[in-house]
């Protein structure tokens, strides 16, 4: 079978699950005040709460110093190889997540296509991404 979702639409279902439910169609900022069209899908804070905690077991599971220290939550997928194809052997690997996840801004996917990793071995290089973009932040 084939992959039918983009990184972006992953990281977009994140962002909305940590806007409780607020979708914000992904856009190309051209201004600084761009027009973004909004949908309401609500998520309940009880299901958010129930959600953050799993993303984050999910991540510090994985990572268990690093994600604990950047905050970092998500959920791991593995499409497991490429039937009839010569790379059947090899998967598409996804992590996607927010961080912090105990007060969420940034969402983000990531993916490795025609691997033999799993969905697990994306959390570090996701921990190590957030610190980028959080000592960043920071240095502003």
């Amino acid at each position: 079978g084939s992959v039918s979702t983009s990184p972006l639409e992953v990281a977009s279902m994140m962002a909305t699950l940590a806007r409780r439910g607020e979708w914000i169609e992904p856009s190309i900022l051209v201004d600084d005040e761009p027009a973004l069209r909004r949908h309401d899908v609500r998520v309940s804070e009880a299901s958010w709460d129930r959600l953050a905690r799993a993303m984050a077991a999910v991540a510090r599971h994985y990572d268990p110093v690093g994600a604990e220290e950047v905050d970092l939550g998500g959920k791991t997928g593995t499409a497991d190889g490429f039937a009839g194809t010569r790379w059947r052997e090899h998967n598409q690997a996804w992590f996607a997540g927010v961080f912090p996840v105990s007060a969420p801004r940034y969402a983000f996917a990531v993916t490795a296509v025609r691997t033999r990793w799993r969905g697990k071995n994306l959390v570090p290089f996701s921990t190590e991404l957030a610190r980028l973009v959080l000592e960043s932040e920071a240095s502003r």
